[in-house]
């Protein structure tokens, strides 16, 4: 389901998973995955980042976490919040990555919004 690399410059590690993947487990654990799962893609970014030394990758992949599990509680306020920010560090850490075809925004917000986020780890999942 998941490949792990190094990131290069540093001895970090970091997942290539499967979409498929993530989305499956999401729904088996009835969004206990994707809390999981936000806060390690979320530190592979931070870990980047330093491993580059870049800024705009992500400090504290705990704060995204809290604000994307506990979101719910305050108008979902926190939530879109961490979703449009880790979004945009998603973007960073490709160009960084030169990935040739980077994570259109509005395209991976047409997603959340579409399928009620449950597309949205999919599409967060390409660097």
């Amino acid at each position: 389901m998941a490949t792990e690399v190094f990131i290069a410059g540093s001895t970090d590690r970091a997942k290539k998973r499967n979409p498929w993947g993530v989305l499956g487990l999401g729904l088996i654990t009835i969004g206990i995955f994707w809390i999981f799962w936000w806060y390690f893609i979320n530190r592979e970014m931070r870990d980047l980042g330093r491993a580059r030394g870049v800024s705009g990758l992500g400090d504290n992949p705990g704060l995204s976490t809290v604000a994307y599990a506990l979101g719910g509680f305050a108008l979902y306020i926190p939530h879109v919040w961490t979703v449009v920010t880790t979004i945009k560090r998603v973007q960073r850490a490709q160009t960084v990555a030169s990935v040739p075809d980077p994570l259109n925004g509005w395209i991976a917000a047409l997603v959340w919004i579409f399928t009620l986020g449950l597309g949205g780890p999919s599409s967060c999942n390409t660097i």
